[in-house]
């Protein structure tokens, strides 16, 4: 059995209690819990797909295609399926086909909004709620 001596001890038990780890242990919990995410079953296989990236979703019966930065997705959903699953994301509908993060409009009219260059159409009982939104 080896001796350590007390200065030594004292010495590594400051290091462990040190507030600069802390901080960088802190930063990193912070970091991953801003990035909200959810896994969508693709060919056989869960797709990690950040909700920050979505710019809308299009319903397709009962499937949607989720538009992405990058990319598109299909999935077996239905669209009131995904509205209740992003309730509490910044995330509007404007269309009984159509699901957009409000983020990502980039203009709007009586009739349509537009998303990263696509013109998306505006329901007629959506067209207040989308008004209510941006006003």
């Amino acid at each position: 059995m080896e001796v350590v001596e007390f200065s030594r001890l004292v010495q590594a038990i400051n290091k462990l209690d040190s507030p600069s780890k802390k901080v960088v242990e802190s930063s990193k919990k912070v970091q991953t819990e801003e990035r909200k995410h959810t896994f969508f079953k693709v060919n056989k296989k869960k797709v990690k797909i950040f909700l920050d990236e979505i710019l809308y979703v299009e319903s397709m019966k009962e499937y949607v295609k989720i538009h992405l930065l990058n990319s598109t997705i299909v999935t077996k959903f239905q669209i009131g399926e995904i509205e209740k699953l992003f309730k509490d994301h910044e995330f509007i509908r404007i269309h009984r086909s159509y699901f957009v993060a409000k983020s990502k409009i980039t203009a709007f009219s009586a009739t349509s909004v537009e998303v990263n260059g696509t013109t998306l159409p505006i329901g007629r009982s959506y067209k207040k709620i989308v008004e209510a939104s941006f006003s």
